[in-house]
């Protein structure tokens, strides 16, 4: 309820104004204002559902081999757009085999969250590395950035559910995606992973080897 009041305050705001003479100029930037306010309510709703489904799981309802390779190939593929706008380049470095075992829809929502949040921090013209590597007994997807790195104080709170880091441009996300994440993992019986590295952020999602 609290997260909700900021985005619907400023809506409210905004539609006031509207109501007032106004410059073309400021009808645009109210009107911009309240499209963008509804979209972060927007992802706040649908990500809050997304999360309580999850809560509410005991346990994964589906289980299967699901290959990373073109998995993330298609994540990648999918933030074209994005990489084109900031100048940053997505490396993927996965061999075809490499598989976990799990809930596909899951695992890719989680890629797909941290990919996302790396473009949202990477410096511009930089590189967005995502490696997968199987070794002992174990699974390791890490998806690292170069960009700024996580103050300290901020380093156990990220995971945490509303918690969230400014972007560049001054705002912030709904801070549902890594608690989203790492309710997949426990799903998963895996590990989620947060580190600062000499170049920026990585971000490593741990599963047992099928």
């Amino acid at each position: 309820t609290h997260e909700l009041k900021s985005p619907l305050s400023a809506i409210k705001g905004a539609s006031e104004l509207l109501q007032t003479p106004l410059s073309a100029q400021k009808l645009q930037l109210f009107a911009g204002n309240i499209e963008q306010e509804s979209e972060r309510m927007q992802d706040l709703i649908d990500n809050l559902l997304q999360l309580a489904r999850l809560e509410k799981q005991p346990q994964l309802q589906t289980r299967e081999h699901v290959l990373l390779a073109p998995m993330i190939t298609q994540i990648c593929d999918s933030m074209l757009a994005r990489v084109t706008r900031t100048g940053a380049s997505l490396k993927l470095d996965c061999e075809q085999h490499t598989c976990v075992l799990g809930d596909a829809f899951l695992v890719q929502q989680a890629l797909y969250n941290l990919v996302e949040n790396a473009l949202d921090f990477v410096f511009e013209d930089a590189e967005v590395h995502i490696r997968a590597l199987q070794s002992n007994g174990e699974t390791r997807v890490s998806v690292s950035n170069q960009g700024p790195t996580i103050p300290d104080y901020a380093l156990d709170k990220v995971r945490e559910r509303f918690y969230s880091l400014p972007r560049a441009d001054g705002h912030k996300s709904t801070g549902l995606g890594l608690t989203f994440v790492d309710q997949i993992m426990q799903l998963h019986h895996g590990q989620l992973h947060i580190e600062n590295t000499n170049e920026g952020v990585c971000v490593t999602l741990i599963f047992k080897t099928p």
